[in-house]
């Protein structure tokens, strides 16, 4: 009886430009255009790198288009044509029931390649791209313009790092109640601007137990800084730790000593001083 049910048909078509402007001529009654999620895919795009992962463009049998807007809206904006899936012939009273899945995040694609310390790893990663990228790290919008490929395919330069930091971020999260990504952050930035291992260590350590420190220490500062913002119940942002640990590390590096840390919310991330 199924037999003489009309049944969508899928195959793989290049679509360029203009045809992506052509189907979205009859993207009615869709979602409203995310354009971070557009931006993201038009990196993508731009970069070489969209693949060819089998989830389709769905044309309704009227011409709807029911998913893959933001995809198509890519392909115009860069300029480039792409290989997508495309499906036909869907009804459209299935809309509704298009997409329920939740999203794949950063992690997820860090578990599926079975890397360590997944959680804050990606966060992390995430920050120093975006900061490698030449933006400030302060507008939350500029974290998820970064791709998860490009997170995965990045992982693989710090996991020498992540593999004796995350421990150590771990650890500064239940001496200071800082959020592990957040320090691991600021351990990558030192790591990729050329900072000795050895002393990054030395430093998180003496961060974390506070022994021997004395005032004037940088470090002492910095966690006196932690600290109160924990008990204040203030939640620090990912740029204003990041900028905290440098300053704290400038100033051991040269020398300086400082009686307390504050971090002003227009403050810009200072040059990293290696040592």
């Amino acid at each position: 009886m199924t037999d003489n049910i009309d049944k969508p048909s899928a195959q793989w078509e290049l679509i360029t430009p203009e045809v992506a402007e052509e189907l979205l001529k009859h993207n009615v009654n869709n979602r409203n255009p995310r354009h971070l999620r557009i931006d993201k895919y038009a990196r993508i795009m731009d970069l070489g790198d969209w693949a060819m992962t089998g989830q389709p463009i769905i044309i309704g049998s009227d011409g709807t288009v029911m998913d893959g807007q933001h995809r198509l809206m890519a392909v115009i904006q860069t300029g480039r044509s792409v290989w997508l899936l495309v499906v036909r012939g869907v009804d459209p009273s299935l809309m509704p029931m298009i997409d329920r899945g939740a999203p794949r995040s950063g992690t997820d694609a860090f578990k599926w390649a079975s890397y360590p310390h997944a959680a804050i790893s990606v966060a992390a990663i995430r920050q120093v791209l975006v900061l490698s990228h030449g933006k400030s790290g302060k507008d939350r919008k500029s974290y998820s313009v970064i791709a998860d490929h490009e997170l995965v395919d990045a992982y693989p330069l710090f996991e020498n790092v992540i593999a004796w930091a995350a421990p150590l971020a771990n650890q500064v999260n239940r001496a200071l109640r800082v959020a592990p990504a957040k320090y691991l952050a600021a351990v990558l930035w030192l790591s990729v601007n050329n900072c000795n291992p050895e002393s990054i260590q030395e430093f998180s350590r003496q961060l974390i137990s506070g022994a021997d420190l004395h005032e004037g220490s940088p470090i002492l500062a910095l966690r006196s800084w932690a600290v109160n913002a924990s008990v204040s119940k203030k939640r620090l942002r990912n740029d204003e730790v990041l900028i905290a640990v440098v300053k704290a590390w400038n100033d051991v590096a040269e020398g300086r000593t400082r009686i307390a840390m504050s971090v002003k919310p227009s403050e810009l991330l200072p040059t990293v001083v290696a040592r």
